[in-house]
């Protein structure tokens, strides 16, 4: 099987592949709201656009709520990113990126064995 062909392969089979790994399942299942700790994360972004609608350092109407929208998403991104960088162990794209390995490993393997028997 040459890389080419590989690649082929896993984006077809990618997500199946995944889906039946206990650490991609459990890593994946991590960064689901589990707790108080969890809620008030994702809160502060909420608290944060309302303080800042309410601030009135933008005057216009429209553009604060506009403004408050982009406070909110960047708080949000913020509170993720910190949620991620909490949890030990691997993230998901290094999961990923090792099961990909070895799956190449393993079909390599298989062809040289197949090869050499016949």
């Amino acid at each position: 099987m040459t890389e080419r062909e590989f690649e082929t392969w896993w984006n077809a089979n990618r997500q199946a592949v995944l889906k039946q790994n206990k650490d991609y399942i459990e890593r994946e299942n991590s960064y689901k709201i589990k707790g108080i700790g969890d809620l008030i994360i994702f809160l502060i972004p909420i608290v944060a656009g309302v303080l800042f609608l309410d601030s009135g350092i933008v005057k216009h109407e429209m553009l604060n709520w506009a403004a408050s929208a982009v406070v909110v998403i960047i708080c949000f991104l913020l509170c993720v990113f910190i949620k991620s960088r909490t949890i030990p162990g691997e993230t998901l794209f290094d999961i990923e990126e090792r099961l990909k390995q070895e799956h190449w490993e393993r079909m390599k393997n298989e062809e040289f064995c197949d090869q050499a028997r016949a």
